[in-house]
């Protein structure tokens, strides 16, 4: 069907969902984002139908959650639901966005094709555990409500029901990549699951280790119990002069609950990468995939870690040679904020007008979330003028003839109090309503 076909399905089934049941949660169908051209935009082309609909904007344009999907490159999981949100803005809406199919199939692992090192938008085990946390860190920071991983057990994947065969190393292969014994049957399957699948599934029965999980579930428990609960922070992408091309990824998030600051490292590129991470604290906890912990210890206000390279190149021949769709094994580093941000104030006078403009550095930290400015008349003692500002800039009226001292502090998110800065302007030289003679010359 076209995109107006599908318009007015949704708006049926949503009307007839709430008519039965106003509570019920309406999702728009999950978008595969695998075409190119003007179907890359089927969301957006909806919303544009619904916008002159006379029923759309008090039904909620016909849906309460945007659904998408992202596979095998993992910064894409970032890209469609920046994208998604984007258009949902762009309509004055404002709705949960759902990563709600994302993962990557193994190549190397029964029912994969393990003779077939670059079989396409496949990866090996351990860059299929790489890709949920790059994905997750990528889809949450672009502002993705929930993220569902494709998927449990292996099922079926993409091959029809039935599909079966025994571990091999392509011998079971005909020309075409069929079995030879059932040529309506692929030879090989998608190894997507944490877990392989059990000995009565519909399709690939015979894992020599049924029902035992892969290197992605551990990598999975990391995801639930170390980044749960968090917001978007800040995206660094350091090591070049460019720094939206870096060879280093770091997405950061903070947990207002406990203070702490949540940073997962990768490189991107085919080289190894030694990252120097600004400490928020004197220590942190260092994650890897496999869910093994450590200590690490600041030395001189950074620590320094080493980002494997990215190895997975399994993408289609006409995408870019420079391009790793999964970056390299992922670090997460877990601390709790401690470090105070840095201010600095400046101060400019006109007579009885005093302009102030000030900053606060975080360092990378939890991030600056207001200020506090004092001032002080002539000797006076200090009073509050500006309390929890999110404001850089400000204008003061004064008296001409008095001198004004200025205080600045700034909190991070953490609640960390910054050293104070203090600056003092002297009476205005302008002396109110004096006057000033013409001066003109002569011969």
């Amino acid at each position: 069907g076209s995109v107006a076909d599908y318009a007015r399905l949704l708006k049926v089934g949503y009307l007839a969902a709430k008519t039965v049941d106003d509570s019920a949660q309406v999702l728009f169908g999950g978008l595969a984002n695998n075409f190119s051209g003007d179907l890359l935009n089927f969301y957006e082309n909806v919303l544009d139908i619904y916008d002159a609909d006379p029923l759309a904007a008090n039904n909620g344009y016909f849906h309460d959650i945007l659904a998408t999907h992202s596979y095998y490159y993992a910064w894409q999981s970032w890209y469609h639901v920046f994208r998604a949100g984007n258009s949902l803005g762009a309509h004055g809406l404002n709705k949960p966005i759902w990563l709600n199919e994302t993962g990557v199939p193994a190549w190397n692992d029964y029912p994969g094709p393990v003779w077939d090192q670059t079989s396409p938008y496949r990866a090996t085990l351990s860059e299929q555990a790489d890709f949920i946390i790059q994905s997750a860190f990528y889809a949450m920071y672009a502002g993705a409500d929930a993220i569902f991983h494709f998927q449990l057990y292996d099922g079926c994947g993409n091959q029809p029901r039935g599909t079966d065969f025994p571990p091999h190393n392509g011998e079971l292969c005909d020309a075409n990549g069929m079995l030879i014994s059932d040529p309506t049957k692929p030879c090989a399957g998608d190894a997507n699951g944490l877990f392989s699948n059990p000995t009565d599934a519909a399709c690939f029965t015979q894992h020599t280790t049924p029902e035992s999980p892969r290197q992605n579930n551990a990598t999975y428990r990391v995801l639930t119990t170390y980044v749960q609960d968090v917001e978007p922070l800040w995206r660094e992408r350091p090591g070049s002069e460019d720094p939206y091309n870096g060879p280093q990824e770091w997405i950061a998030f903070y947990r207002p609950s406990s203070g702490e600051r949540i940073v997962g490292l990768w490189a991107r590129f085919g080289e190894t990468e030694v990252a120097q991470l600004p400490a928020a604290a004197d220590s942190a906890l260092l994650i890897t995939p496999d869910g093994v912990t450590q200590m690490l210890t600041a030395v001189d206000g950074f620590y320094t870690l080493t980002l494997p390279a990215a190895t997975n190149q399994n993408k289609p021949a006409d995408w870019d040679p420079a391009l790793y769709p999964i970056g390299g094994r992922p670090l997460i580093v877990i601390e709790t904020d401690r470090r105070a941000p840095v201010v600095s104030l400046s101060i400019s006078r006109v007579g009885a007008t005093i302009n102030l403009s000030w900053s606060g550095d975080d360092n990378l930290g939890s991030g600056v979330q207001d200020y506090v400015i004092l001032v002080a008349e002539n000797d006076g003692a200090p009073q509050l003028w500006l309390q929890d500002t999110t404001d850089t800039s400000a204008m003061y009226t004064g008296d001409p003839q008095a001198s004004y001292t200025f205080t600045l502090t700034a909190r991070d998110r953490a609640n960390n109090v910054s050293d104070a800065v203090t600056q003092t302007v002297a009476p205005s030289n302008l002396v109110p309503g004096a006057f000033l003679p013409l001066v003109t010359g002569g011969n």
